[in-house]
């Protein structure tokens, strides 16, 4: 007798099969997100290569300008009998035409939001090393700006945005990095718990270069003028001050100047004391402000001598009148 035999449902196959589908279902995710950042990468690849195209154009058009003015300027010189070689057109093509800028847009640092008063200082440096262009400075920042710079920068107009030190400083001013504003950075910087001395000195004297570079304070003349007009501003009303920072002031000679300019502008508001007294002198009836404590009229004098008859035991109090010690009840009856 043959017996039967029922299958066996194996739960390793089961197991199996769902790995199976989890790793397909995981496998099918990863290609739908890398999808998804490859089309965000080329969408922002083609925008900053529209915007180098555009600039490159720009810059193209400007070398084509000058060489032309230059070429003009070659013709139109009288000649002394001696004959000028043709000016070729290759011979006076600057140095950008070597230059590539996909090559070197890689060797731009990354820009960091919370270190804009540093970047500058490393970009200008590594463009000075590797023999960048000038011209090409702008283009090869603005292929690295992100955020609030990206925004200002893009608000410029094109000649200004082809411009290296403009670009600079709308980023500065974008992110409040003026002259004033590392002043004070360096005159309210304290020292932390968890730092040393030493790293304390450090930041003091990063800050200190820092104001300094902002000001183009570079040596001893223009280092005094720093100190004292600070000194100057510091004896100076808020009001003031805030006008002499507004004029960006270097020297101690112009904030002078322009202290007594606006003294002369507000001298109704300096006046203002004076008026008042005049006012108080043409109104006599006017009654000025009391001081607690004093009887001022007869009425005041024979309420207290009432209040006084009331209170009959001997006691201790300052006359009103005289201003001293006096002893007993009846010294006012």
């Amino acid at each position: 007798m043959s017996s039967l035999s029922t299958p066996s449902h194996s739960p390793s196959r089961s197991v199996t099969g769902a790995d199976v589908r989890l790793k397909v279902r995981l496998a099918r995710l990863q290609l739908e997100a890398q999808s998804k950042q490859s089309e965000a990468d080329r969408e922002c690849n083609l925008q900053l290569e529209i915007r180098k195209m555009e600039l490159e154009a720009e810059v193209q058009i400007r070398r084509l300008e000058k060489e032309e003015k230059i070429a003009l300027a070659h013709v139109q010189r009288p000649s002394n009998g001696v004959s000028s070689a043709p000016v070729s057109p290759t011979s006076l093509a600057p140095q950008t035409d070597r230059f590539d800028v996909r090559k070197n847009i890689s060797l731009v640092p990354p820009f960091r939001e919370s270190e804009v008063d540093s970047y500058f200082s490393v970009f200008e440096c590594i463009a000075i090393t590797l023999k960048w262009p000038k011209e090409m400075w702008p283009l090869l920042l603005q292929c690295k700006l992100f955020g609030k710079a990206q925004e200002v920068v893009s608000a410029l107009s094109l000649e200004d945005s082809l411009k290296y030190d403009c670009v600079k400083n709308a980023v500065l001013r974008a992110y409040e990095l003026v002259p004033e504003a590392y002043r004070q950075k360096f005159r309210h910087h304290k020292k932390s718990t968890n730092k040393t001395y030493v790293e304390f000195a450090r930041e003091k004297e990063t800050l200190f270069d820092r104001w300094c570079s902002a000001t183009k304070a570079t040596d001893h003349d223009s280092l005094r003028e720093l100190i004292l007009v600070e000194e100057f501003k510091n004896s100076l009303p808020e009001r003031m001050v805030v006008y002499i920072n507004e004029q960006k002031v270097l020297s101690l000679s112009l904030a002078v100047v322009l202290a007594d300019e606006f003294v002369l502008t507000h001298k109704t508001v300096f006046s203002t004391p004076q008026n008042e007294n005049r006012s108080a002198e043409s109104h006599p009836n006017s009654q000025p402000n009391r001081s607690p404590g004093v009887i001022r009229n007869s009425k005041e004098k024979e309420a207290l001598l009432r209040l006084l008859r009331v209170v009959r035991r001997p006691m201790v109090f300052v006359c009103l009148f005289v201003q001293r010690p006096i002893r007993g009840s009846s010294a006012f009856i």
